[in-house]
């Protein structure tokens, strides 16, 4: 299947079958998400797979009670960082050294783009943040639709 023919066959699931989805198209799935644009490339968030059906139960309620929640197999929650702090920045730098090559300091003109954040509010971060974890998630959408896979992106989470 080509993207536009997935594209054109997605759609937003209201109703979950029951079936399980495999590991290895979770995993393809989680794959492609990792892989998503990010301003920076920090991915600021973290995604949470859900497959407990306990846990799925009592997440329904504070979910606006939507039937996925528990008819679906497996719920990614894409949980947008509330802040960004010196020692995410940091972090991501070393991992950027660790996995390109090179020195810490080398990442530090990357480091420099990234530390102004580190002037807005918690508020703007956040929004900043979840602007990006949409990203990953529209990546992840069409990662699923490209094997046939029912999905739906959801809100009205009561966070």
């Amino acid at each position: 299947m080509n993207i536009l023919e997935a594209l054109n066959w997605r759609y937003a699931t209201k109703r979950m079958n029951g079936n399980s989805i495999p590991q290895d198209q979770l995993d393809t799935i989680l794959k492609a998400i990792s892989l998503a644009p990010s301003s920076y490339g920090l991915q600021p968030y973290t995604i949470f797979v859900i497959t407990n059906k306990e846990l799925l139960a009592k997440l329904k309620p504070i979910a606006s009670m939507q039937p996925q929640i528990t008819e679906a197999s497996a719920i990614l929650v894409f949980a947008a960082w509330e802040n960004l702090t010196q020692e995410k920045i940091d972090a991501f730098v070393a991992l950027n050294a660790s996995v390109r090559g090179g020195t810490i300091e080398s990442f530090n003109p990357l480091k420099m783009m990234i530390e102004p954040q580190l002037k807005q509010s918690n508020d703007e971060n956040f929004n900043w943040n979840a602007k990006q974890a949409y990203l990953a998630l529209g990546i992840g959408l069409l990662a699923a639709a490209e094997m046939n896979l029912d999905s739906t992106p959801m809100e009205g989470f009561n966070h």
